[in-house]
């Protein structure tokens, strides 16, 4: 009876842990479900899933993450806030402790709650920093910096974003950044330094960038360039794009024959201004571009004031 009784706890012993190992598996195979879910645009589906998971598995931390980002996903910003929680509470390596400050600052921020969200990312810049990840901690510091940008507390901004900017380590992370300094410059009326940071951006993303990225900086440039009344440069500038977009991308095209309709009606030519707002809404019939739409409506309502 004795050998019997130790065969059977070997037995269930063994049964016990392939069952483990078939739920474990099981689990593993829906949260790939679930993130994949996430990729597709399905948040609906994923948060069904997530929820599931949690169900049968309350310390799955991979479940409550791919909770919150459906949750994010379906702006139910309160209910990521607390997946995000989650998520924090079952971390244990400091990395995943850094992710999980840094995903719980951006639903702060999409809620809303800027000061919560920049609290959030500090905590997640000390992670970095005690993970000695220079990449992170660029990262962290343009979290911030993001943050402190929607507070409209420019000057901040600004401060984070030069610190991100000597941690960058190639002209696509450089070119990011000088957009967005260009940007805070731009929102403390300061015209001539957001010009100066946008030709940085546009020249690093002319070394490291996807053509679409090189082209609506040239195009911001050329915004500011009107913004400041220098119109030279910013013809030269749509001109330019112009150039490598005609009869190649019908989206950039159309752009850039709004941005040329901005520049001749800030020079008080009208009837061209009227010509290219035509030519880029013919363009926009196929493309149906919401916001090209928006950008021509804008300009055909000073026309006709």
């Amino acid at each position: 009876m004795r050998l019997l009784n130790k065969i059977i706890f070997v037995v269930l012993g063994i049964w016990s842990s392939h069952a483990l190992a078939v739920d474990s598996a099981e689990i593993s195979k829906k949260i790939n479900e679930c993130n994949q879910l996430i990729k597709s645009e399905n948040p609906q589906k994923a948060l069904d899933l997530s929820g599931q998971i949690i169900q049968s598995n309350s310390s799955s931390r991979d479940a409550f993450l791919c909770k919150g980002r459906a949750e994010l996903a379906l702006s139910q910003y309160k209910q990521a806030i607390e997946s995000f929680k989650a998520v924090g509470r079952l971390s244990s390596s400091g990395m995943d402790k850094m992710m999980a400050s840094a995903i719980l600052g951006n639903a702060y921020k999409a809620n809303n709650q800027l000061q919560e969200a920049t609290e959030q990312y500090r905590i997640a810049l000390e992670a970095a920093k005690t993970l000695k990840n220079q990449g992170l901690e660029r990262v962290s510091h343009e979290l911030i910096a993001s943050a402190l940008f929607l507070a409209t507390k420019y000057e901040e901004a600004i401060a984070e974003y030069q610190i991100a900017q000597k941690l960058a380590q190639n002209d696509g992370e450089r070119a990011d950044i000088h957009e967005r300094t260009a940007e805070a410059y731009e929102k403390l009326g300061k015209i001539d330094s957001a010009i100066e940071f946008q030709v940085k951006a546009s020249l690093a993303h002319t070394k490291y960038s996807d053509i679409d990225k090189q082209v609506n900086s040239q195009l911001e440039l050329a915004r500011m360039y009107i913004d400041a009344n220098l119109y030279d440069q910013a013809g030269t500038a749509i001109e330019k794009v112009l150039a490598v977009t005609k009869d190649a991308s019908p989206y950039w095209e159309a752009k850039c024959y709004i941005y040329m309709a901005k520049l001749k009606l800030a020079m008080h030519q009208n009837d061209k201004a009227n010509d290219l707002l035509a030519s880029a809404k013919k363009l926009n019939q196929s493309l149906q571009d919401k916001e090209l739409t928006d950008l021509s409506d804008s300009l055909y309502k000073q026309l006709t004031k």
